[in-house]
Order: C-alpha cells, then sequence, then structure tokens
C-alpha cells in the first residue's frame, strides 16, 4: 500500500539527504516473511533489545512500523518506545483505522505525535507520475482511472477491478469485519455499492435504511450509521456534513459521501449513474482534504453550496459543475453566491477550456490547475 511507499521514502531521505547512519534505521516491515513471527508488542521490544544490543546505534534510532494496528497492544509498544531517552528514538508508524489510531494516540500520546492523512495521487501528481502534461484530456482520464499508484501500472482493465476487489475485500474483511466482529458483511458491501452509486448525493442512514427495505433488506438506521462509520475509519469512504449558513448550525442528519478513489466507481462498482459531474465533485472533495481543509456541504435557505472549505482563519466557498457554456447554468452557480453575505472567497470549478473572466468577483477555476491553485 501507499504508506508503506512513503515510509520507505523518509527512511531513503533520512539515509541519504540527513545523514543518518543506515544502522540508526530500525525498520518493522510484517511484508517480509522472516518478520512473520511479530504478533505482539513484545515481539517487537525483543526485536528491538536484539538490535540495539547487537548494532549498537549511536545518536537518535529512527524506528518505523507499517500498519501498526496488525500488533497486539500496539499502542503501548509506541508509547514504550516512543518515551524513551537513551537512547532516543523517534517513531514513525502507519495504520488504517483511522478512529482507533488517533484515538489511542491522543490517549497515550496527547499533544506529541503529528498526524498525517495520506490520499492518492492528485491530478498533478498523477501528472507527474505518468510524465504527461496536466491538460483537460488527461484530466478526463484521471477522473476515469483515479489516483492510486499501483493502478496506473496496470494496463488490462481486468487486472485493474481484480486489484481493486482485493483492496475492498481487504479492507471489509480484514480491516471492518474481524475489527469490529460483524456479523452481516454482505450489508457492509452493499452500503459500500450504494455510496459509490450516489456519490455527491445528500442522504442519510433513515434514507438508505428506507432505501434498503424496499429491496426486502432490513437495517436499521443505527446500524447503518455504525456501518458507514466503520467504513469512514477504513479510509474507504469519506463524509461531509451539511452546514445551514442561515441558522449556522451543523445539520447532523444528513450528508455527502464521497469514495476515497474514484477508481473504486469507475471501475469496480455500478455504472448505474456515471456522470462525469458526480466524479469530478468527488476529485474537489480529496483535493480540498488534500490540502488540509475541513470540508463542508453549505445550504442557505432552499440553495445548496457544494463545499465549504475551511482551514485556520481562511474559508472558501466552492460550486463544481461540469461546464459553464451554458448561460442557465452560469447564472444559476453565481445565484448562489449572491444569496451569501460575507466577504470570503468565491469559487467556482469546471470542465471547461477556457477560464471565465468578469464573473461578479467570483473567481474559475479549470479542473485540470485545481492541484496548483486551491
Amino acid at each position: 500500500m501507499g504508506w508503506l511507499y512513503i515510509l520507505k521514502q523518509i527512511i531513503n531521505d533520512l539515509v541519504k539527504n540527513n545523514n543518518v547512519p543506515s544502522k540508526n534505521i530500525f525498520f518493522v516491515d510484517k511484508e517480509e516473511i522472516e518478520l512473520n513471527f511479530i504478533k505482539t508488542a513484545n515481539d517487537v521490544l525483543d526485536l528491538f533489545k536484539i538490535y540495539t544490543k547487537q548494532i549498537k546505534p549511536k545518536g537518535t534510532i529512527y524506528f518505523f512500523i507499517d500498519e501498526v494496528q496488525d500488533i497486539e497492544n500496539w499502542e503501548k509498544l509506541v508509547v514504550s518506545i516512543a518515551k524513551k531517552t537513551k537512547p532516543k528514538v523517534k517513531v514513525y508508524i502507519t495504520g488504517s483505522n483511522s478512529k482507533v489510531l488517533s484515538t489511542e494516540l491522543n490517549t497515550y500520546l496527547s499533544g506529541r505525535y503529528i498526524n498525517y492523512d495520506i490520499y492518492s495521487f492528485s491530478f498533478a501528481e498523477y501528472c507527474d507520475y505518468l510524465s504527461i502534461k496536466e491538460t483537460n484530456k488527461n484530466f478526463i482520464k484521471y477522473l476515469e482511472s483515479g489516483g492510486l499508484p499501483e493502478i496506473l501500472k496496470i494496463k488490462d482493465s481486468t487486472l485493474k477491478s481484480d486489484y481493486l476487489k482485493n483492496i475492498k475485500n481487504t479492507v471489509i474483511l480484514k480491516d471492518i469485519v474481524q475489527k469490529f466482529n460483524i456479523r452481516r458483511s454482505y450489508l457492509l458491501e452493499l452500503l459500500l455499492n450504494y455510496v459509490s452509486d450516489n456519490v455527491s448525493k445528500l442522504t442519510s442512514a433513515n434514507n438508505i435504511s428506507k432505501t434498503f427495505k424496499k429491496t426486502g433488506i432490513s437495517a436499521s438506521p443505527e446500524t447503518i450509521g455504525e456501518y458507514l462509520n466503520y467504513l469512514q475509519q477504513a479510509f474507504i469512504i469519506h463524509s461531509a456534513k451539511r452546514y445551514d449558513l442561515v441558522g449556522k448550525r451543523i445539520l447532523e442528519n444528513e450528508a455527502k459521501y464521497y469514495l476515497n478513489d474514484i477508481a473504486f466507481k469507475s471501475l469496480l462498482f455500478s455504472k448505474f449513474d456515471d456522470a462525469f459531474g458526480h466524479k469530478l465533485e468527488n476529485v474537489i472533495y480529496l483535493e480540498l482534504k488534500r490540502k488540509g481543509y475541513d470540508v463542508f456541504i453549505g445550504k442557505i435557505k432552499d440553495l445548496e453550496v457544494d463545499f465549504i472549505a475551511e482551514k485556520l482563519n481562511k474559508k472558501i466557498y466552492i460550486q463544481v459543475c461540469f461546464s459553464l457554456k451554458d448561460e442557465r447554468v452560469l447564472q444559476r452557480e453565481l445565484n448562489v453566491f449572491k444569496k451569501i453575505q460575507d466577504n470570503y472567497e468565491k469559487i467556482i470549478i469546471s470542465l471547461d477550456n477556457v477560464k471565465y473572466k468578469n464573473l461578479q468577483g467570483i473567481k474559475h477555476i479549470l479542473a485540470k490547475d485545481v492541484s496548483n491553485l486551491l
């Protein structure tokens, strides 16, 4: 997965650019068959003791573990290692369960760790990886392929689909079903399929429950809510809650859901609603999250703002549409902004080839440029 690759990049940078001796790198890579015996925190601690005794590293030790949640009592391991003063140790861990990791780290290491969420390639990174230009034509290809690095190496569409199925099955069966003792794994799959078919559409656990009931599937809103939460914890979907700009409050019961990579919709799930507009909105949502924004869906009376993005003291209102060539569409998007009375930046993002100017103070960004301009 991408986390392992990033850990190896950090290690390479430490050794090549920061003059860290390679013997000061302690790396537990569970993909190595020789390390299959590692199951618990004590297993790692025993290995670490052997390492320090035999290798005798001098100075700071850099301690790396990939998919740390697979190690029993991992949180105690991390705390034990991070608190060491002799030798001094810097710890780097990755994990694929956001809530479990953040909750445990807050409990044991509050204020003493930095968290980074890792997403698939942005469009700019996608183009750099493939050595292609950031054009509209290539952006549309990006909407189809997504930004998972391994997918981009595979040419055959069937093999791409098989690769995604393996990711999905691993996440559902390993990261969710086993972790939370889920008995209705089929319901998780149905829910993930539903989210894919309804990317960027406002919904609620209650609405999903009613929809499933019509097809003979019984699942309470409470169960749907729990399962949606599990899918988010496993990084396979994300949600944006609705914010009432008039009442100044978050509407807890309604949200939009987005896939962690649009490839899941393009290559794995139903093509029932395969409009570019929904894929584009998913991609823009992910770009905002990469940039560190908190993202909400805006409600202002009977109108909707696609995104309200907030970071520190910065706020942006964003409308996303396929094209502004139709004057009625352009006026519709502008009319939403007219209802907003504050002076924060307002942006329209579209798949047009030409940038529109003089839009009554509204900024227009071409979709292909979002990675560099948001």
